[in-house]
């Protein structure tokens, strides 16, 4: 007879600690409890969870600018996306609202429509190339050898773009050689820089790590721009 009411003792002793440890400890039927307090998902705080994914759609031969080329009779010069895609961003940022992404190629049409000449973009250095806007060019002949030369520039920061030089010769178009990308207090794809003589230009920026803007002058040695001056400038 003890050894029944032992026995019976200690079964309801093992059904008193597996009910505690399936109820007490937030668990019916090997799941949790809906009435207990669920974990925070800390992935919910990040970065991420505020981040919306952009729309994009593949875009071929747009033409983003498109300006007729002084002294050449019936030719345009164009920017196209050959190959690449619209990317509607709505995250704040650089890409921040539309922007056109891809292959780049400077194209001069003549009269007919016919491609004469083409010149593929390298890439960025800093980034890939994009575009939120069409523009026009802007022509200025920088160093005096009596070719049109145009600006191209990409966004680089708050304080302004990134320009290359590009020249039209009877052969094509060809990138004219600058020290390194020019750094300007610009906001436009393709604006006209000062001209400073036959042969230079200038233009002026804001050096973040000086807290100065300056003002830098290049001038065209026959092969190449250089820089040859920097002086700074007095702003409110």
């Amino acid at each position: 007879m003890n050894r029944l009411i032992h026995r019976a003792i200690t079964r309801l002793t093992v059904i008193g600690l597996l009910t505690f440890f399936m109820y007490g400890c937030g668990f019916v039927n090997g799941v949790p409890n809906s009435s207990e307090t669920k974990p925070t998902n800390l992935s919910d705080h990040s970065p991420k969870a505020y981040y919306s994914q952009p729309k994009k759609s593949p875009v071929h031969n747009v033409v983003l600018a498109k300006s007729y080329i002084p002294g050449r009779s019936g030719q345009e010069l164009e920017l196209v996306d050959v190959s690449g895609e619209y990317l509607i961003d709505p995250n704040p940022g650089p890409t921040y609202g539309g922007n056109w992404l891809g292959h780049f190629q400077l194209q001069i049409i003549n009269s007919t429509g016919k491609v004469v000449s083409k010149l593929s973009l390298p890439d960025n250095k800093y980034t890939q190339p994009f575009f939120k806007s069409k523009f026009s060019f802007h022509f200025a002949d920088y160093n005096g050898d009596g070719n049109p030369d145009f600006t191209l520039g990409q966004y680089f920061g708050s304080n302004g773009y990134v320009y290359q030089l590009y020249t039209i010769k009877t052969a094509g178009i060809f990138r004219l050689p600058v020290p390194a990308p020019i750094f300007a207090a610009d906001i436009a794809y393709s604006p006209l820089f000062q001209r400073v003589g036959k042969n230079g230009f200038q233009v002026e920026f804001y050096d973040n790590s000086k807290g100065n803007w300056y003002r830098a002058t290049y001038t065209w040695n026959g092969a190449r721009f250089v820089q040859t001056r920097v002086s700074r400038l007095r702003k409110k």
